[in-house]
């Protein structure tokens, strides 16, 4: 039997291998531009490279007698070398560049999506919120899809697809239709209204700080009974009972609501822009904090962290710490006041409420921040 094999010289992007050609035969040349062409600075995105370079750093690249960037020139010059087409019109540089639909200032160390882009997920999400309705389950992956691309600007926004995400599990069908519920409505309906009023993410000001850079420390522990956390830097503590409404058996709820109210209590009283450092020794706690991924019933948590973090303009670090080395927050969280007087003498303890879920208009709940002031009294 005679075999007859085809070559699409086109590699239209509808075929199914295509992209994984693009990323391979990219990789390759960004192999040789950095370690034989000594590019150092150099990242790719299927067909697209992008890098960095002083601005006073240009020479001449003849065929299109122009200055670029250095870099640049070297790479149009290994792309010639190789065979590799290329057009004047999209070899662009400057101080900030949109680089796949984000806009990337080189100086700021600022992302943000392109001001087309980010109305066009805003209206998406607003379609999503305000409709009851059902999507092929085709149009529920490309909506994953494009809000995980935002996220590269938008990270604080993750805590929106946590309920979606759940949505698609064990789901194949492409053509199956899948309805929209509550919970994802009103998750996009806060991701839109974040992602009206956000600036974008500062990466100098996310990545480059530690402990001694930190505006508060505060440690935190909870058990079945009660709560605990308290600031270092200050001497001062915080307890409160564990709520009654919920099942004494979950102590990694109690947990992230302690971190969650030791993160309310630093807001109030820091100012703009501050940074916190959380420390707890439940390591589920300091995953859904720093990855913003958590089930269902602990996604109000996470919203809300980032609501208080939105609004003060903070940044927030939670670690882990072993439990022997956390005796403070422990004797609070049991209300083993004395025990944590001897571990810190002088420590002022006062009482705290944590947020809790209150009834509001047409019977819905609604998770609500404490309504008396934290650290009103000393016992």
């Amino acid at each position: 039997m005679e075999v007859k094999r085809y070559i699409d010289r086109n590699n239209s992007f509808g075929g199914s291998g295509s992209g994984a050609l693009f990323i391979s035969v990219n990789s390759c040349v960004a192999w040789i531009a950095k370690r034989v062409k000594g590019i150092n600075y150099l990242g790719n995105y299927v067909d697209d490279s992008s890098g960095c370079s002083t601005k006073s750093d240009l020479v001449l690249y003849e065929p299109y007698g122009k200055l670029f960037p250095r870099p640049q020139a070297i790479l149009l010059g290994l792309w010639d070398e190789l065979g590799i087409p290329h057009k004047e019109k999209k070899q662009l540089w400057g101080e900030s560049l949109p680089i796949i639909g984000i806009n990337v200032d080189a100086n700021k160390l600022e992302f943000t999506l392109t001001e087309d882009s980010r109305i066009k997920l805003l209206e998406e999400l607003r379609c999503w919120s305000t409709e009851k309705k059902r999507e092929k389950l085709k149009k529920w992956f490309q909506m994953g899809g494009w809000f995980n691309w935002a996220l590269n600007a938008y990270p604080l926004l993750r805590p929106a697809l946590n309920n979606f995400y759940l949505k698609l599990s064990g789901r194949k069908d492409s053509a199956l239709q899948v309805h929209i519920n509550n919970a994802i409505r009103e998750d996009f309906r806060w991701a839109a209204n974040k992602l009206e009023s956000s600036s974008g993410v500062l990466l100098l000001k996310s990545i480059h700080w530690g402990l001694s850079d930190a505006t508060h420390v505060i440690y935190c522990d909870a058990c079945p009974s009660g709560m605990g956390f308290w600031y270092p830097g200050l001497d001062i503590g915080f307890v409160s009972p564990t709520p009654t409404q919920w099942n004494p058996l979950l102590i990694f709820y109690f947990e992230a609501l302690c971190v969650l109210s030791a993160l309310h209590d630093a807001h109030r009283r820091s100012p703009s822009g501050s940074r916190f450092l959380i420390y707890t020794d439940n390591s589920n706690t300091v995953d859904i904090f720093n990855t913003l991924r958590a089930l269902p019933d602990y996604n109000h948590l996470l919203l809300t962290a980032v609501d208080i973090l939105d609004e003060g303009h903070h940044d927030l670090r939670v670690l882990h710490v072993p439990g022997v080395k956390n005796g403070v927050a422990d004797a609070l969280s049991r209300l083993q006041l004395t025990r944590a007087l001897e571990l810190v003498p002088g420590l002022k303890i006062s009482p705290f409420q944590p947020w809790s879920w209150t009834k509001v208009a047409g019977n819905k709940l609604s998770f609500q921040p404490p309504q008396s002031t934290l650290g009103a009294m000393e016992l």
